[in-house]
């Protein structure tokens, strides 16, 4: 909801990653999941807050930041008050029992069990710094981290590269992107 071609004006992570779950029971488990920026957090959120969903493999483009650190930003675009600032924090944390700076795929990757990841992010991503990718891998054991250069935020899904470093890596858990 509310991405892309979607119907909708407003979603959350909780609802997005219910209906992964969702579409996980309707069709049978996945093999492997491919998200691009909020979809890594709602795919992070399903692996650890849904018991019986599981995915072996992920395949993450331009995942997000903290959630606190793209709060921080539309607290500065909008010039929030404190007041509206820990409102909005408060209903986060009620909605997901999350506090905004755990919210992230950095964090919830420290309870992945046996699910192996590749991301891939821009060094030149305007809109989620490539430091956050660089914080997931550290916290993901079984994860490793493509960056590509030139490509932004968008260009990820469509570069031919990218699509043929995913293929490689689906095909072999030994891959190494650093050699393609």
């Amino acid at each position: 909801p509310a991405h892309g071609e979607s119907e909708g004006r407003h979603t959350n992570v909780v609802e997005y990653a219910n209906i992964i779950n969702l579409a996980s029971e309707h069709f049978g488990p996945f093999d492997l999941a491919v998200t691009h920026s909020f979809g890594g957090l709602a795919i992070s959120f399903a692996l650890v807050e849904i018991p019986k969903f599981a995915v072996p493999k992920i395949v993450m483009l331009g995942q997000p930041a903290t959630t606190k650190y793209a709060l921080q930003g539309l607290y500065r675009l909008l010039h929030l008050e404190h007041s509206i600032q820990k409102r909005l924090e408060n209903k986060i944390f009620s909605n997901t029992g999350y506090h905004s700076d755990q919210l992230s795929v950095a964090f919830l990757s420290t309870k992945f069990k046996n699910t192996r990841g590749i991301l891939f992010h821009d060094e030149k991503d305007n809109l989620v710094p490539l430091h956050t990718a660089i914080e997931v891998v550290n916290n993901w054991q079984l994860s490793q981290l493509y960056v590509t250069h030139g490509l932004g935020h968008f260009r990820l899904i469509k570069s031919k590269e990218v699509r043929q470093c995913i293929f490689n890596w689906i095909d072999s858990n030994d891959y190494d992107p650093e050699t393609p």
